[in-house]
């Protein structure tokens, strides 16, 4: 029988690693974010080229990046990134959207919004409802996309990592995912819309080279199912968020 606490000490670990690499990860996003936290210049290429043994990461904004709702507002996608070893233990974050690294979801619930990033909070242990002060790493996000940079401490040269993004747009629902229903209707997911997509790419920490993230399946529409879950089955308007993520190993 595993005990209550002991169900609680790998997420608490895996919070304390997320709050320890803040650090580390800030002087890789200073160059490509302005002290508000937008990012600088006109691409996402802004983000600082990293020295021998460290990554980039380049994400390309697709067709449907930005949303156009009611009044001509315009939305920002939420979106996260990070590094896991090969048999899923999570090592830190290169960069979160404002929204979820700080909690300031608009008319959310108490418990947050877990559906928005539902892998990213699973591997790294933060709370939605009370993030563990990711400003170091938050990044606001714009029409040019999003990048992010970091040297190589913390990762074991010659060893395998898995470097994932996951990436969502509220409200965006479609005919797998409608709006309207209530919980535990067929397709109900709240505000969510169509769930967050995830993507994915290997590398090896020292060996240059340059790696394009592959879709490889969602996260929970509503939140309430940790994991990647393997299909990409009636996502619609959600692949279209991004063209291209790149990574590249220095």
């Amino acid at each position: 029988m595993v005990s209550h606490d002991s169900r609680k000490a790998p997420r608490l670990a895996r919070a304390a690693r997320f709050a320890a690499g803040l650090a580390l990860v800030s002087l890789g996003l200073a160059s490509c974010a302005s002290p508000a936290g937008r990012p600088t210049g006109e691409s996402p290429g802004a983000a600082a080229i990293p020295g021998p043994g460290g990554i980039l990461l380049t994400v390309e904004p697709g067709r449907r990046w930005i949303r156009s709702s009611f009044v001509f507002m315009r939305f920002s996608p939420t979106f996260a990134g990070w590094v896991e070893t090969p048999d899923g233990e999570y090592a830190e974050t290169l960069l979160v959207s404002g929204k979820a690294g700080t909690g300031s979801w608009i008319g959310s619930p108490e418990g947050g919004r877990p559906e928005a990033l539902p892998v990213w909070y699973q591997a790294s242990g933060v709370s939605p409802e009370k993030p563990a002060e990711p400003d170091a790493v938050s990044a606001a996000s714009s029409d040019a996309g999003a990048a992010a940079s970091r040297g190589p401490a913390g990762l074991e040269s010659g060893h395998e990592y898995v470097v994932r993004f996951e990436i969502n747009h509220s409200y965006d629902y479609n005919e797998t995912w409608k709006s309207g229903g209530k919980p535990g209707d067929e397709g109900w997911s709240g505000v969510n819309g169509q769930p967050s997509v995830v993507y994915e790419a290997r590398f090896i920490a020292g060996v240059p080279g340059t790696a394009e993230l592959k879709a490889v399946g969602r996260g929970s529409p509503d939140g309430s199912v940790s994991g990647v879950i393997p299909s990409l089955e009636g996502l619609t308007t959600a692949l279209e968020i991004v063209k291209k993520i790149t990574l590249e190993v220095r």
